[in-house]
């Protein structure tokens, strides 16, 4: 009796065990399908008639961005704006985000140009972004930074 209840015993534990393994399974299974959907969600949420870009900047340092589109008929600057960070009242010196506006024009792609600095002649170049902005038949575009 005590050999065939140890037997029954032995036997529920693996059984156990081995449901825990796959229960671990499936849920990494169900994990890793939640992440692609993020993944494809992610992709479409990008999508828009009117891409914007934050970036980093200080006008107090006479720096600014300075945009090239390769192909204008693709997508055009429409709009730029600067938002100063929040400080104390009469702080100097203190920078912000400029958004850059783009809309989509027509389907296709085009190389975008960023560069960062005073750009006045002498001036000093502090940074360069290449990004592509992509537009699909429906008009709706996405950015990619390289």
């Amino acid at each position: 009796m005590k050999k065939s209840a140890f037997v029954f015993f032995a036997a529920a534990l693996a059984l156990t065990a081995l449901a825990g393994c796959r229960t671990t399974d499936n849920i990494k299974n169900t994990e890793d399908n939640v992440e692609k959907e993020n993944r494809e969600a992610e992709k479409n949420e990008s999508l828009s008639r009117y891409i914007t870009v934050d970036l980093r900047t200080n006008p107090t340092t006479g720096g600014g961005w300075k945009i090239d589109i390769a192909d204008k008929s693709v997508a055009k600057l429409e709009s730029d704006t600067y938002v100063r960070d929040e400080s104390p009242a009469g702080m100097v010196g203190v920078g912000g985000t400029e958004t850059f506006g783009f809309k989509c024009l027509k389907p296709g792609k085009t190389d975008v140009k960023f560069v960062y600095g005073q750009m006045w002649e002498g001036g000093s170049i502090w940074e360069t972004k290449k990004a592509v902005i992509t537009v699909n038949d429906n008009l709706l575009g996405s950015i990619r930074f390289e």
